[in-house]
């Protein structure tokens, strides 16, 4: 995807390159959508100095100006083709942004850039506006060495969040490994949908809720190989000690009746349930959950 300043412009006013847009529409629907998109509008394949930008529906995006990346959460809207914005074409405005990248080259490889940085270290008591112009030059040195225009701390922020992003994908894709077909065999009579809206964050991003991803997840089996309980249940009920119930996919199973009683598993509907939990005969009131089985 095209990054700079003058592009960046652009796409915030819903103005995105045609040869993006393609892409984009390919990522978000289909191939099929692509093909009839082109016989809609077949100045979206000029190239170079033809290229042309399509015209987002304004409300229908939004663009991350840091990550250079456009949001679509109701699918992709389109008002029409468009030549110019603000007067230069796709061409022009990847000329502005190529001529601006080489002056942040020339600027971080003549070693001014550092020499600058190194005076606001220096004189950390600068009057504010002082500090506020040298910080220009931290952002040129990362514009340089990360693609984006940000201070020394908006970079360690992003890293720090880019980390935090990364570590939860990889806990999400191992839970949909590992875990989530666990339920899904456990909960085998309640449909897959059902199912995945208690794990998923963002099914499209293959994300998992927090709750889940921090969840210590246990199960127990019959002699032949079926999950009989696991734990937690879809609501994370707990006992009085704090401490995940088993949640079982039958109520006839085996267990001491004269300690303990079963009780179906739901959060305030009992029209919706999924599963049943053991209590004591103790706590016959069921919102009052004692002993933990």
């Amino acid at each position: 995807m095209s990054k700079g300043k003058f592009i960046d412009q652009a796409k915030l006013q819903g103005y995105v390159p045609a040869a993006e847009f393609l892409i984009l529409l390919n990522k978000y629907e289909n191939e099929s959508s692509v093909e009839k998109f082109i016989e809609q509008e077949p100045s979206v394949v000029n190239k170079g100095k033809n290229e042309v930008f399509v015209l987002l529906t304004e409300g229908k995006f939004s663009y991350d100006i840091k990550e250079s990346s456009l949001i679509f959460d109701e699918g992709i809207h389109y008002e029409k083709i468009e030549k110019k914005f603000n007067d230069l074409t796709v061409n022009e405005i990847k000329q502005k942004d190529l001529e601006n990248n080489e002056f942040v080259e020339h600027i971080y490889e003549s070693g001014e850039v550092f020499e600058r940085i190194n005076l606001k270290n220096k004189f950390i008591k600068l009057h504010k506006n002082e500090v506020d112009e040298l910080i220009v030059w931290e952002k040129i040195k990362n514009k340089y060495e990360t693609g984006y225009y940000e201070s020394d701390e908006e970079r360690l922020i992003r890293d720090s969040k880019a980390e935090e992003s990364l570590d939860k994908k990889l806990k999400s894709s191992y839970f949909i490994n590992n875990t989530l077909p666990l339920y899904k065999s456990f909960y085998s009579k309640i449909k897959n949908e059902i199912i995945e809206e208690e794990f998923y964050e963002d099914k499209k991003k293959h994300l998992i809720k927090e709750f889940w991803l921090n969840a210590e997840v246990d199960y127990k089996k019959s002699k032949n190989g079926d999950i009989t309980q696991i734990k937690p249940c879809f609501y994370g009920h707990t006992s009085s000690k704090n401490e995940y119930k088993y949640v079982f996919n039958r109520p006839n199973f085996s267990y001491d009746k004269e300690t303990y009683r079963v009780y179906q598993c739901e959060n305030g509907n009992e029209e919706k349930f999924y599963g049943w939990h053991l209590t004591t005969q103790l706590e016959k009131n069921e919102n009052s959950d004692s002993e933990f089985y």
